[in-house]
């Protein structure tokens, strides 16, 4: 397979946009790796494509819908009759935002897939569609708020919906079953399953002004304040008493998160952690190599640090990346950036290893390189893969047909981190070794 622009995933499948706009697809037939019953549809015109969990949905050029999979998760026939210029996806549903302002929604009705209750609200006037696992958000022009789906995501929200509209929504961030808004003035105003941060009671008093940025994990909320105090929400069973291990939630620049976990990257270079203790949660153990940190990335239940000597530290679960002894001594230094799948690193060296077919080319590469890593990458720029070997992605206890052409002497180019699950399983089943003949092979073909 040649000439890819991007490839998708859902849990099951495979979709790849080439550059003449057609769609290649592969993986389990009925969850959307087969697609010959729309192959026509397929064949030219696709900029982006969607996913829920067993069903696919392409956006083209013109503002059509193409969808194949699972009927029940999205897969069926779509009612959208205008031009589209967004889709937004449960874990069974989708959601498209027209080029008028209305929204459409088709699916799974207990994923958000029937939004009759609502259908009058989402005539027009809608700027923007958020999703968590189970419901769509809406944030129309007039600064109000329509949610719809399944009902543990809804708790609360008669109760808030009066609020919206007084002041306007900048964002809408998601738990598994639950939303927080950001208003313009800085506020936040949440709803769904108080144990996945529909309630912020406890909070309350500070999120009322200055929140500058809300992210999220699967159970959990964490509001970055001005000046970089984090305040944080959610996950009854997360730990955060940092008082303990001398931890403060201040000077924090960028937050990562895994599903149960959160990392803040402070302005002096250090991190803070919070969360499952055995998910992230507890940095402890590599507390005094988490200096000088630049960047920190997240699997489902790991992170890795890359410090500004080029060197990486990982914590978390170390069958899903938080322990890199099959790699430890490539990973000591020159590494330029790291990469995640749900339960893989992928870390990029400058010319740490130089592996060609006795092509003595070795120029050094260059930032650009290393950061577009496209399909056919040069021999000076290595991929290193850390993780689990031979283990099936979560929830899918069905073996996944693999495509040769999938890894047809190419390297992983950076659009593979979108296909989280499946690209894990695939390369992280492979030893480094492996990784090395790969590029070996890319080297010979360019």
């Amino acid at each position: 397979m040649s000439n890819v622009l991007r490839v998708y995933a859902n849990l099951f499948a495979f979709a790849a946009v080439k550059d003449d706009g057609s769609v290649v697809t592969w993986g389990l037939a009925a969850a959307g790796g087969d697609s010959s019953s729309v192959r026509t549809q397929l064949s030219t015109g696709v900029c982006t494509i969607f996913s829920t969990r067993s069903a696919f949905a392409a956006l083209k050029e013109d503002g059509s819908v193409v969808t194949w999979g699972n009927v029940q998760s999205g897969g069926g026939p779509h009612p959208c009759t205008g031009a589209v210029q967004s889709i937004s996806a449960t874990d069974a549903a989708f959601a498209a935002l027209t080029r008028t302002s209305g929204v459409h929604a088709w699916g799974d009705p207990a994923a958000g897939g029937h939004p009759h209750e609502v259908s009058a609200d989402l005539a027009g006037g809608v700027l923007a569609v958020f999703a968590c696992k189970c419901a769509f958000a809406a944030m129309k022009h007039d600064g109000s708020v329509v949610c719809w789906g399944a009902a543990v995501a809804r708790q609360g929200f008669d109760s808030v919906r009066c609020k919206f509209g007084n002041m306007q929504v900048r964002h809408i961030a998601s738990t598994s079953n639950a939303f927080a808004a950001l208003m313009a003035g800085g506020s936040v105003i949440c709803w769904g399953d108080p144990a996945c941060g529909g309630d912020s009671s406890g909070v309350d008093e500070h999120l009322q002004d200055d929140i500058v940025k809300i992210y999220s994990n699967e159970v959990a909320f964490a509001a970055v304040k001005r000046g970089g105090v984090v305040v944080p929400w959610g996950g009854h069973y997360l730990d955060l008493d940092l008082c303990s291990t001398g931890q403060r939630l201040d000077g924090v620049e960028q937050v990562a998160a895994t599903r149960l976990a959160f990392a803040g990257l402070k302005s002096d270079g250090t991190v803070v952690t919070w969360g499952h203790r055995n998910r992230g949660g507890d940095s402890s153990a590599v507390a005094r190599q988490l200096r000088e940190v630049r960047k920190v990335c997240a699997s489902d239940s790991a992170f890795a640090a890359v410090t500004v000597s080029g060197a990486v530290v990982t914590w978390g679960v170390k069958d899903e990346g938080g322990n890199y002894c099959s790699a430890d001594e490539l990973l000591e230094s020159d590494v330029h950036d790291v990469h995640s799948t749900c339960n893989a690193f992928m870390a990029i060296k400058y010319d740490g290893l130089h592996i060609s077919s006795g092509d003595e080319k070795r120029d050094r590469a260059t930032a650009q390189q290393v950061q577009s890593l496209h399909v056919s990458p040069t021999a000076d720029s290595i991929p290193l893969l850390v993780g689990p070997r031979k283990k099936e992605p979560k929830g899918n206890n069905q073996e996944v047909p693999r495509d040769p052409s999938l890894l047809d002497g190419q390297a992983v180019p950076e659009r593979f981190r979108a296909c989280s699950t499946h690209l894990a399983w695939l390369a992280a089943e492979k030893e480094v070794q492996d990784v090395r003949q790969l590029v070996h092979v890319s080297g010979d073909e360019g």
